[in-house]
């Protein structure tokens, strides 16, 4: 009986049919984690700005959480710093927990997407609301005053924050992704930025 082996062609043919199939697979993969998180990213911002907006609505004089009011109080349109920012997705996480006064459900936390609040945007990693609230075997509980919201880049998975404006003619917020650089100026002009939404696409 003659058997016949393969040749050395007909095994790079099949190990380039392999490859061609693992990156159509890795390709299409990929899509679909990116879509993910980018749709995650705008959920969490329409949420985030609805909780806001509803915060305003109960307050028994009409008042925004934290700095907006400042600016609601002059009718002035602005982009808030990322730390006052911060600071009002904290008191409506806190209230939406019960933590630090009565319990006023204006979200639910747990979809969320933080990060410790030192992390830099684009260089760290964040967690879900609720592993970062309760602590697991590698990495400890976070407060809410030390937890920083945001989302996922859609190319690299790394943690960005979200950044509040405010607009004053029609006394409304807006929650964006686009890095703070961005809403207060013509356009970001750090070819180098970490948070720059630009970036991410």
């Amino acid at each position: 009986m003659n058997r016949r082996g393969f040749t050395i062609v007909e095994l790079m043919m099949v190990v380039g049919v392999i490859a061609v199939l693992m990156t159509i697979v890795t390709t299409s993969a990929m899509s679909s984690i990116r879509g993910s998180r980018e749709k995650r990213a705008d959920t969490m911002c329409m949420a985030l700005q609805a909780a806001i907006t509803t915060y305003q609505a109960q307050d028994p004089q009409g008042r925004w959480p934290g700095a907006i009011e400042d600016l609601a109080e002059n009718a002035e349109s602005g982009v808030l710093s990322e730390s006052d920012a911060q600071k009002v997705f904290q008191i409506i996480v806190q209230r939406s927990t019960g933590q630090g006064g009565a319990l006023m459900p204006l979200i639910d936390p747990n979809g969320l997407f933080v990060a410790p609040s030192g992390v830099q945007d684009g260089r760290g990693t964040g967690r879900a609301f609720s592993d970062a609230r309760n602590g697991d075997a590698r990495r400890q509980k976070l407060a809410v005053a030390n937890m920083a919201f945001g989302y996922q880049g859609k190319m690299t998975g790394k943690f960005h924050r979200f950044n509040i404006v405010y607009h004053g003619q029609t006394d409304s917020v807006t929650v964006s992704k686009h890095c703070h650089e961005c809403l207060t100026t013509t356009g970001c002009r750090n070819g180098d930025c970490p948070t720059c939404h630009k970036f991410e696409k």
